[in-house]
């Protein structure tokens, strides 16, 4: 899915992931938009994290409602 920090804030809001991968890419833009509108770091756990080429870091969260 592509659609910014608003939808997907909009989306974990309405409990409608239950995972989230995040691709990292090394490359510096300067001010940008935020990534999520509030912090859901609490219910995600980090299940999967691998370095691609390029330096690419592919990072994969699993929803935890028990954390």
């Amino acid at each position: 899915m592509i659609g910014g920090g608003k939808l997907l804030t909009s989306l974990i809001k309405a409990g409608l992931l239950d995972s989230l991968t995040v691709y990292t890419v090394p490359v510096m833009l300067g001010k940008g938009i935020g990534f999520l509108g509030e912090t859901f770091g609490s219910e995600w756990k980090l299940s999967e994290s691998k370095v691609l080429d390029g330096g690419v870091v592919c990072s994969t969260y699993q929803f935890d409602k028990n954390l």
